[in-house]
Formats: C-alpha cells, sequence, structure tokens
C-alpha cells in the first residue's frame, strides 16, 4: 500500500502544482486590490470568469477560421484579460469610487457593496450567455495537441494545457513582482497602499493608481 502512494505521490504533487497555480491567478488580484484598498473584492471571482467566458468566446467564433489551437489561445488569453480589466475599471468607477469619496470609513458599506456586484455579474453573465446560446452550461472546443502528455520523466507526465497554465501564472507573478518593484507606477502604487492621503499629497493621482490596480 505504502509504495501504491509513493507511486501516485509525483503525480498529485504535479495536479497539486497546476491547480495552485491557477489559485495564484486569481490571488494575485485580491492581493493587489486588498493591499491598496484594504476591501476584500467578492467579485474579483466573477472578473476572472468573465475573462474566461471571453476567452472561450474567442476560441468559438475564430475557430471555423483560425485552426491554429496556439493562436487561439493567444487571442482568447489577450482578449480575456481585456475584457476582464475593462469590466474591473468599470466596477471599480460605478460602484466603489463612489463610496470612497463618501469618506466615513465604514468598510461594511464596500463589503456588501461588493457581494452585491458579485451576484449581478453572475447574473448577467447567465443572461447573455442563455440568450446568445439558449444553453446553461458552457461547451468550448478541445484540441488533441492540448490534451496530448508530455513526458517529464519517471514515468511521470504533464498534459499540454496544464504546463501552459504553470508557464502563464509564474510568467504573470513574475512580471506583477518587477511592475510593483521596478517600475514608477510600482512606486505609485506602493504608495498609495501605504497611505493614500499623504500620497495624494505628493502628486499621486490616487484614483489612477486604483483603477489600474483593479
Amino acid at each position: 500500500m505504502i509504495d501504491s502512494l509513493l507511486q501516485l505521490l509525483p503525480s498529485v504533487v504535479l495536479e497539486g502544482l497546476v491547480l495552485g497555480c491557477v489559485y495564484a491567478m486569481i490571488a494575485l488580484g485580491y492581493s493587489m486590490v486588498y493591499g491598496v484598498l484594504g476591501l476584500i473584492n467578492f467579485a474579483h471571482s466573477e472578473i476572472f470568469m468573465i475573462g474566461a467566458v471571453a476567452g472561450v468566446e474567442v476560441f468559438r467564433c475564430l475557430q471555423p477560421v483560425i485552426p491554429n489551437p496556439f493562436v487561439l489561445l493567444a487571442l482568447g488569453l489577450v482578449t480575456g484579460g481585456c475584457v476582464a480589466g475593462l469590466v474591473a475599471v468599470a466596477m471599480e468607477r460605478l460602484a466603489y469610487r463612489p463610496l470612497r469619496r463618501r469618506g466615513g470609513g465604514n468598510r461594511l458599506v464596500p463589503l456588501i457593496t461588493a457581494i452585491g456586484v458579485s451576484f449581478f455579474l453572475q447574473d448577467l453573465v447567465r443572461l447573455i450567455e442563455g440568450l446568445w446560446h439558449n444553453e446553461f452550461y458552457m461547451s468550448y472546443p478541445s484540441y488533441a495537441v492540448m490534451e496530448k502528455a508530455l513526458p517529464l520523466g519517471g514515468g511521470l507526465e504533464i498534459q499540454a494545457k496544464a504546463l501552459i497554465v504553470i508557464i502563464v501564472s509564474l510568467a504573470m507573478m513574475a512580471g506583477l513582482t518587477l511592475l510593483v518593484k521596478r517600475t514608477r507606477l510600482g512606486k505609485a502604487i506602493r504608495a498609495v497602499a501605504q497611505d493614500a492621503q499623504t500620497a495624494s499629497l505628493m502628486g499621486i493621482s490616487v484614483n489612477q493608481v486604483i483603477s489600474f490596480t483593479f
């Protein structure tokens, strides 16, 4: 029994690594928003979901035109990121910024607002997808090259799509680290996270920094 568990351990660790990379990508947004605003943005998971839905729609619409799955994947990632970013900025300006302007330091109202925005975005996507495709569960095309198992040695294999998840998540974490620590904008983000009022007195546009963070 112990031998069987030891044989399964590498594959279980690999699957955990892939799932952990997905969680890490989601956590990047949570940590950025919480670090700057001190707000637990419950709607962030919906922003992530909207980006995924937009990417799947790119696959669906462009599959007959572009047969190369890797080109479709690149287009889906870029489109999903742009759509998610625009929705996040709109959410911040319409839902959260008016509450910041009111001041008062009440954390409960933004928290309830975030929950409301979360439900709104879920139902909005359900409505759009239901009217567009008349289906409750989304279906997306599968490519054999994405499901292909790549040998890692020692009898351990990883699917191509899982490898892409790991590479993209590592690239995102490295890029965010460089952005926050090595760029002028990163310094502004850290300044707003430390003291927004003092940062505004030093000439930093707090609203622009917060929008970019979202």
